[in-house]
């Protein structure tokens, strides 16, 4: 009995470890968009102001969500191992592309969240070890044709790759880019209104 006493303490120690890990991981997120946005961020006062407005001290997703409610989509995020192994055929084969870990997670954070990704925007940061300039991935839902945010003629300049996915019959087509393309792609505005 005492073993699985140990079994729930270590397993409680390695989840509280890992939302920690998490959390970091979109602190870190959060402070490059508002760095791309030209957001000047004094985050001793920052951690502060959200302790006093909402109860808590961290700059993740949630605060974000929050201060910034113009920004167009809703952030999440998970940090997973062994997305580098990826292959192209895991990603072009036909059906293959929704048995992704980062595809599943996106779905399951969605839905955690309650987001309808036919109504509204959502976007999963992921990373990608070992990928200079692309080590921070996003995959995101984009509107119908005649409501992208930015032009696809208007990203010309653009050095980073971005692919599109259709899904179907759902009318969805999720986009997965590089952070800095993702940036690109919501612009600055939302910093600003």
């Amino acid at each position: 009995m005492s073993d699985d006493v140990f079994a729930v303490m270590r397993q409680a120690a390695a989840t509280e470890a890992n939302e920690d890990k998490q959390l970091a991981f979109q602190e870190r997120i959060v402070k490059r968009a508002l760095r791309y946005a030209g957001v000047t961020l004094n985050v001793g006062m920052a951690k502060r102001a959200a302790k006093e407005t909402y109860g808590f001290e961290d700059l993740g997703f949630r605060w974000f969500n929050e201060v910034y409610s113009n920004f167009p989509l809703h952030l999440m995020s998970q940090k997973m191992p062994y997305t580098h192994k990826t292959t192209l055929a895991d990603i072009y084969g036909q059906g293959r592309f929704k048995k992704l870990p980062w595809f599943k997670e996106y779905e399951a954070q969605a839905e955690l969240a309650q987001i309808d990704l036919q109504l509204s925007r959502a976007a999963l940061i992921f990373n990608l070890p070992h990928a200079k300039d692309a080590f921070l991935m996003v995959l995101h839902n984009q509107p119908t044709q005649e409501g992208l945010i930015v032009d696809a003629e208007q990203r010309q300049d653009e050095p980073w790759p971005r692919t599109t996915f259709p899904l179907g019959k759902s009318g969805i087509t999720v986009v997965l880019e590089s952070f800095p393309s993702f940036m690109q792609t919501v612009g600055t505005d939302w910093a600003n209104e």
